[in-house]
Parts: structure tokens; C-alpha cells; sequence
């Protein structure tokens, strides 16, 4: 079967005639919406910003990839759904995602008498990681390892502590504009929908204060129920609602960016003296498209299978598969830096990135 899907990948990408590569910034704002802010999107928002790599397989497709980070954030008394829960929480996230972009009119990156702009839609797979803490007197506490929830306590052996990377869906919609010959800015506004309920470490129910005081210590028992009725009545919530954990948890990135087009670039810079050879390094090229192409399926393929069997194991291959996602892209960059031909500060050229990629994907390994 795996033989059968890498001769399918291989004959889709050595098909492929565009030859496009686009990389750059992206700047904005992440957000969260979960248990403690269930449906204002924007809220307590935070800067984010990150890396974008996208590579064009037509004016009506491209390939993306980004490695994108930020802050979430969410407080019961800002929110106001569940004021007397007063519980609130903040988290940095870091993503690496591939996602497939459909553009709603044929646009072409440098085209400046017509498909200059599109808007566009996107959806794809990502690894993500987070770690929620909360502030007790102006001290911030992990809140993963207090087990708020019972969590890794003896007397809830069916609450195990929860992962803090995780595997997510990212779709959207964003708007691609041409500017001069080169270079694409536009905006974007995507959700992630995750696999976890605990990203603001709410998911089930309360605990007993007692129990989880005797094994994880008082500041656990502490930031596990802070509500106003138990710290004012004294009201012991044990076993009641804390979160909804029939719904997982979201985030989202929104901001702009801007992504010059390499070929286009490379391409003014050649010279007839120093061009690379030309047929070697296009063999490397759709070979790596090829890693990254299979890359990217395999890793759809076994999250949603994942989402239908809840088999950890496949959630494992697709984080494994992730990881040669990312070497791929390592060794696609290193490989377009690799072309550039010789010039004043590289007498010899730039053939170097390739020994550098190769420890950076060593070190993946």
C-alpha cells in the first residue's frame, strides 16, 4: 500500500510544471476560544507572528507551510460566561502546519495587468504545543503538573495528565495581493480546531480540594477551584461542572503578511557564468517536492484517522511524520539558497547551505 501512495504522490508532483516558491513574515494576533471564552472571537487577543513558506502549483493552487507563534489568553471575569467560576489562564503556542490553498481567481505573483489579487481559502494539519499557566499572588504556576483536575491522582486513575502538544485543523480565508514583480502581501484569519479539551487546563469536573491538596499541594487546590461562592460560602463543588468536555478547544492567527516569490528573485540574479546546473538541481527539487507532497498526505491521512479510531498510535506516526515534514523544507530552502550563483561576499558560491541542512536534519533525526 505504501509503495502504491509514493508512486501515486510521485507521479502527481514530477507532473507539475511550476517551478514557485514564496517565503516571508507574517505578523497579527492569536486567540483562543474554549471553556472559559466559548464564543468571543478576538478576545483578550495577543501579537503573534511567525515564518510562511508557500509553493505555487498553479494560479488556482498553492502548497503552504508556516511555522507560527503567539499568546492565548482568557479570564472568567473578562469574559463574563461564568463569572463566578473566576478561573483564567495564559499560554504561549508555537505551530508548524501544511495546509493546501484554493484561490477563488487565477492569480500569479508578479502579474501586474490582470490576476493580481484573489481572495482565497485554506485547510490543513498542524502540530502545536502550549503549556497553560495561571498568576496566585504574582507567581505563575504550570498548571499542567497540579493535576487541577484530578488529574495523575490515585483517586482518579481514569484522569491521566494531558498532553501539551497536540494536533490541530487549520482553515480560513485570506485575501493575496501582487505587489511590483516579486513580492505577495495579503491578510489571513484562520481557526484551529485542536484535539484537546485542556489548552486553558479546564475540561471535566472538580476534584475533591482535599485529595488533590495531599498530592499536589495546596497552591493546586488553590487554582483548581477559585470561584466566589467556595472562597466566600465556603461551597464545595466537588464532582460538579468545572468545563464542557464534550467540546474541544480552538485557536486562532489572523494578520498579514508578505512573501517575496524566490524564483523570481533567483531568476534577475543569474548570470550565464555562474548559473548552477540546471537539470541536477531541478531532479533535487522534485524530489523534495515529492518528500513534501507524501509528507503532507500521510500526515492528513493519519490524523483523521486518528480522529475516527482515537488511536494514539497513529497520532504518534502523524507527529513522526510531521518531523520529516519539516526536514523536507529544511532541505527545499537550503536547496534554493544553494542555487544562488557566486557574488562578492561568496566567491565560490553558496553550495554550503546543503552542508547545513543536512545537520539540521540530522539533529530532527
Amino acid at each position: 500500500m505504501k509503495k502504491i501512495f509514493t508512486i501515486f504522490c510521485a507521479f502527481i508532483f514530477f507532473s507539475l510544471q511550476a517551478q514557485r516558491n514564496e517565503v516571508g513574515l507574517f505578523t497579527g494576533t492569536s486567540y483562543y476560544i474554549g471553556d472559559i471564552n466559548p464564543s468571543k472571537h478576538f478576545s483578550q487577543a495577543n501579537v503573534a507572528g511567525g515564518l510562511v513558506y508557500r509553493y505555487i502549483i498553479n494560479p488556482r493552487w498553492a502548497f503552504k507551510m508556516d511555522g507560527l507563534f503567539g499568546t492565548i489568553e482568557a479570564n472568567d471575569d473578562v469574559v463574563g460566561f461564568n463569572s463566578d467560576r473566576n478561573l483564567s489562564f495564559k499560554s504561549s503556542l508555537f505551530e508548524v502546519s501544511s495546509q493546501i490553498e484554493l484561490n477563488f481567481f487565477p492569480y500569479t505573483t508578479g502579474n501586474k495587468d490582470k490576476n493580481y489579487f484573489t481572495p482565497y481559502l485554506f485547510i490543513g494539519v498542524s502540530f502545536f504545543s502550549f503549556n497553560p499557566k495561571a498568576s496566585y499572588d504574582g507567581v505563575w504556576y504550570d498548571l499542567q503538573p497540579l493535576g487541577t483536575e484530578g488529574q495523575g491522582n490515585s483517586v482518579y486513575p481514569d484522569r491521566k495528565p494531558y498532553s501539551l502538544v497536540g494536533l490541530s485543523c487549520p482553515f480560513g480565508i485570506g485575501l493575496k495581493y501582487s505587489v511590483g514583480s516579486s513580492i505577495c502581501i495579503g491578510a489571513e484569519w484562520g481557526l484551529r480546531k485542536t484535539n484537546t479539551d485542556y489548552i486553558d487546563d479546564v475540561s471535566t469536573t472538580y476534584p475533591n480540594l482535599a485529595v488533590v491538596s495531599a498530592e499536589h499541594g495546596a497552591i493546586a487546590a488553590i487554582l483548581s477551584d477559585r470561584s466566589f461562592s467556595a472562597l466566600e460560602d465556603n461551597v464545595d463543588h466537588t464532582d460538579l461542572q468545572r468545563g464542557n468536555s464534550v467540546s474541544k478547544d480552538w485557536y486562532s492567527f489572523a494578520g498579514l503578511f508578505i512573501t517575496p516569490n524566490l524564483s523570481r528573485s533567483l531568476s534577475r540574479r543569474k548570470s550565464v557564468k555562474t548559473e548552477p546546473k540546471k537539470g541536477q538541481t531541478d531532479i533535487k527539487q522534485r524530489v523534495i517536492y515529492l518528500s513534501l507532497g507524501a509528507a503532507v498526505t500521510t500526515i492528513v491521512l493519519k490524523f483523521t484517522a486518528f480522529l475516527l479510531t482515537g488511536s494514539v498510535g497513529l497520532l504518534s506516526d502523524a507527529a513522526e511524520s510531521l518531523v520529516n515534514l519539516v526536514g523536507a523544507s529544511v532541505a527545499l530552502v537550503a536547496l534554493i539558497i544553494a542555487a544562488r550563483p557566486a557574488d562578492k561576499t561568496h566567491s565560490y558560491g553558496h553550495n554550503k547551505a546543503e552542508y547545513f541542512s543536512s545537520t539540521i536534519e540530522g539533529s530532527l533525526i
